[in-house]
């Protein structure tokens, strides 16, 4: 990508249609160019650690997905190919 898998946002996992496939963006890209376009692969990465200032450090690995419809500055949403796991939404939902 333009950017080699630099850059790094705050995002929100949401169900379409029953799947959680859709992107919302807590944090927005700098500007259009850095916009996650449809084909492009992202990585979402689920947080590991919360720091004693509660600020939160993402694990070394993630889930790989395609981006299916280009983010939408809009709705600050896109959409991805492969579900994120429901372990993992499960895990970050538990108290």
């Amino acid at each position: 990508g333009i950017d080699n898998a630099a850059p790094y946002y705050r995002v929100q996992v949401l169900e379409e249609e029953g799947r959680p496939v859709k992107i919302k963006f807590l944090t927005l890209p700098a500007d259009q160019r850095a916009q996650p376009l449809k084909g492009q692969a992202v990585e979402i990465h689920p947080w590991g650690a919360l720091l004693p200032n509660l600020e939160k450090v993402a694990e070394l690995q993630g889930h790989l997905a395609t981006v299916e419809t280009s983010f939408d500055p809009e709705t600050r949403t896109l959409t991805i190919s492969d579900p994120v796991p429901q372990a993992w939404l499960d895990w970050l939902d538990h108290p």
